[in-house]
């Protein structure tokens, strides 16, 4: 009569599959074995769940609340590809020379040098009165086309970085945003080595339409701190609160910069 086959695993097979199944978790404990000193063979490691890996953080270029914040302008703006949300952001100018201070002026230094600028130096900015004042802008996603940005006093020097592309040469106006990010530093000058963190409130701020753009603005509005409240720049003749130039642009500031 026929012997019937033995359908359990061989005791050997089994012993061979559970060593196998072991290595890795030996030979990850290895080096930290050797490190020990030890040299008894280390007990099954049990990894435990495993774990997702944690969002990645976003921080905005600038938070909604400081102490130095001044003021925050936002308006939708309508291009060819939809809406899209802006907003823009400005800081209460500092001196040049200010502690803690150091990143924004060598920032300003040499983005103005790389732009053809080599004549200003931080000793230079100092003997000027220089402030340096910081402005970011935002957009909820990017642009079809390139919008004119406001950062300040004509005759201030500006520099932006990030999303944005510029119209001319020099460390003066004519940057656009062209994305999503963009930052930017105004400095403003009293010709004495006496600074005036004041001279923010002669300077325009905001977006206007490129000329011939299709671009136009709706909801534009601005919001003052009760730092720039106390500052009196209300008060300040020629500064406007209003919408200074309707749908082909949201800006505020002074009217006759």
């Amino acid at each position: 009569m026929r012997r019937a086959e033995n359908t359990q695993p061989d005791a050997r097979v089994a012993l061979l599959r559970s060593t196998f199944m072991r290595w890795p978790v030996a030979l990850a404990a290895v080096p930290l074995l050797l490190l020990a000193g030890c040299t008894a063979d280390p007990a099954p490691i049990d990894p435990g769940p495993t774990l997702a890996p944690p969002p990645t953080a976003t921080t905005p270029p600038l938070p909604d609340t400081g102490d130095d914040l001044l003021f925050r302008i936002s308006a939708t703006l309508l291009d060819t590809a939809g809406p899209v949300e802006v907003v823009l952001t400005g800081r209460t100018p500092q001196p040049s020379d200010a502690p803690g201070r150091e990143a924004v002026r060598d920032a300003f230094l040499a983005q103005c040098a790389a732009l053809g600028d080599t004549s200003l130096s931080a000793p230079g900015l100092v003997e000027s009165g220089s402030t340096l004042m910081v402005i970011d802008v935002t957009a909820s996603t990017s642009l079809s086309e390139p919008v004119d940005l406001r950062l300040g006093g004509a005759s201030a020097r500006q520099l932006a970085s990030g999303a944005v592309t510029k119209t001319n040469t020099g460390c003066f106006s004519g940057w656009q945003l062209t994305g999503e990010t963009a930052s930017a530093i105004t400095a403003y000058e009293t010709g004495t080595t006496a600074p005036d963190a004041a001279q923010w409130m002669l300077g325009g701020y905001g977006f206007e339409a490129s000329v011939g753009s299709a671009v136009t603005f709706e909801d534009c509005s601005l919001e003052l701190t009760d730092l720039a409240r106390a500052s009196g720049v209300e008060s300040v003749e020629g500064w406007t609160a209003a919408d200074a130039v309707g749908e082909h642009g949201c800006w505020f500031g002074y009217a006759g910069d």
